[in-house]
């Protein structure tokens, strides 16, 4: 398969720091960021950064396919 088919996000929700990262099929890191979750300011502030940095990654790379979503825990 073309690794530029199309793009794969994948979200990692940890207590100290939120990380998107978005890959081709091959698994070639394409972007990745990395800021604070600020987990403390409660799961309203979490998904509103959750969404503004998918809404970023979808504006820039117009073939992603599927979003993965990890977390660490309870918070």
């Amino acid at each position: 398969m073309d690794p530029g088919f199309a793009q794969l996000v994948g979200v990692d929700i940890g207590a100290a720091n939120l990380r998107l990262v978005v890959a081709d099929f091959a698994g070639t890191v394409l972007t990745h960021r990395r800021f604070p979750s600020e987990a403390g300011k409660g799961k309203d502030h979490l998904l509103h950064l959750i969404h503004g940095e998918l809404e970023r990654a979808l504006a820039q790379y117009r073939h992603i396919a599927a979003i993965g979503v990890s977390h660490s825990g309870v918070t």
